[in-house]
């Protein structure tokens, strides 16, 4: 996760949701990253979140591998989250 001015935002919680997993959470590291492990494959919902501030998109998992996925905060919150799922 990154801010607009490309300063790391950490400390924001990332949520991701899918109908054969149900949901978890994690929260952002001092660098901005995230990380989700032995996840069911299939699309899911992936939103990012730090006080007033809201990222929302859809990530593709793979049957096998990693997908790594931004998420830009808009202009006004400044700030990308970047991770592996």
């Amino acid at each position: 996760m990154l801010a607009s001015s490309g300063a790391p935002v950490a400390g924001a919680r990332v949520t991701l949701t899918g109908r054969a997993l149900g949901f978890v959470s994690t929260v952002s590291d001092a660098e901005g990253r995230y990380r989700f492990q032995k996840l069911p494959a299939g699309p899911m919902r992936i939103e990012a979140a730090r006080g007033a501030q809201r990222a929302v998109t859809i990530v593709a998992v793979p049957e096998e591998g990693a997908t790594e996925k931004d998420l830009p905060f808009p202009a006004e919150g400044t700030g990308e989250i970047r991770g592996r799922v």
